[in-house]
């Protein structure tokens, strides 16, 4: 392990931007934003409806499969109908410094051929370039992310 304030190595450096699918939720590919200065990892979902079934609690939500046009507006068929366990319920501070409880889930996620778990937010990303953002609990110890280069650990699709 680095020393405090040892740069750090990674034998894999990720772009800013990269393919990212989350199998168990039947999503992807989908391209994401690696951000290293949000903490948590957010997902775009619409429609987040709960319920509770085997006695655990679950959200039901759509992610629209191409482009940014809510499922609403566009047709059924280009939405997901997604269903997750919810971990919690968390506290997460935006980039504009605006506190927010939103729904946490955990899934496995697949980059650059690497299948590892991630906790995601669900929040509407509609007025964001990107579907998906991962954060640094999801990056650490995994990837560097070189931000001035995208898609280097997959090509694109």
């Amino acid at each position: 392990m680095p020393k405090a304030g040892a740069p750090a190595t990674f034998s894999r450096v990720a772009g800013w931007r990269e393919w990212v699918s989350f199998p168990a939720l039947g999503l992807g590919p989908m391209v994401a934003k690696l951000d290293t200065g949000a903490r948590t990892s957010a997902l775009h979902a619409e429609g987040l409806e709960f319920f509770e079934a085997a006695g655990a609690r679950r959200v039901r939500f759509r992610v629209p499969l191409a482009g940014r046009r809510p499922c609403a507006l566009g047709a059924k068929a280009h939405c997901v109908v997604v269903d997750a366990a919810v971990r919690r319920i968390q506290r997460v501070r935006n980039s504009g410094g605006v506190d927010s409880d939103r729904v946490l889930i955990e899934t496995p996620c697949l980059i650059g051929g690497e299948t590892f778990p991630i906790q995601l937010t669900l929040i509407s990303r509609a007025r964001m370039q990107l579907p998906v953002l991962l954060g640094r609990r999801a990056l650490a110890g995994r990837f560097g992310v070189d931000p001035g280069r995208a898609f280097t650990l997959s090509s694109r699709r």
